[in-house]
């Protein structure tokens, strides 16, 4: 069946699966290249990681409770169990992978880098797309070519 979806893979693009297939295809990319460059050069893996905040409030899916024990002959109107546990996730990391090529020659100089887009560098507003824009500027004025 073709791809309803012309230009992207909605399924592909779900963060639950995402990373693993964006560090797995950086590391391809990387290990197709390397043979193919001169021998002053050197293709490598390198990861970019921030901190987003989280838009949702994590709930446990599984809560491990302990039975109170009694405390003697009075009787007690507490709650048999202690209450659940709660975790408040504020903040996600996120790494994305790219390559870098540099010139053993000249001291490991820059020469190129290698990204593949992700869902968070295309989403408008996200500390990803931020730091991917930083970035790109920051590589377009320095001496890469």
């Amino acid at each position: 069946m073709a791809n309803p979806f012309p230009g992207m893979n909605p399924y592909l693009e779900c963060r639950r699966y995402w990373n693993d297939f964006h560090t797995s295809l950086m590391t391809y990319i990387r290990n197709a290249l390397q043979p193919q460059l001169r021998p002053r050069y050197v293709a490598r893996l390198e990861e970019r990681v921030y901190v987003e905040e989280s838009r949702r409030e994590i709930q446990p899916d599984v809560a491990i409770l302990r039975a109170k024990r009694p405390t003697g002959a009075t009787a007690t109107l507490d709650a048999p169990y202690d209450p659940p546990q709660v975790l408040h996730g504020e903040k996600e990391l996120h790494t994305e992978a790219y390559v870098q090529i540099l010139d053993r020659d000249q001291g490991l100089r820059l020469v190129t880098v290698i990204v593949v887009l992700s869902p968070t560098n295309k989403e408008l507003n996200t500390k990803g797309r931020e730091l991917y824009l930083r970035k790109q500027g920051e590589v377009l004025k320095s001496a890469v070519k």
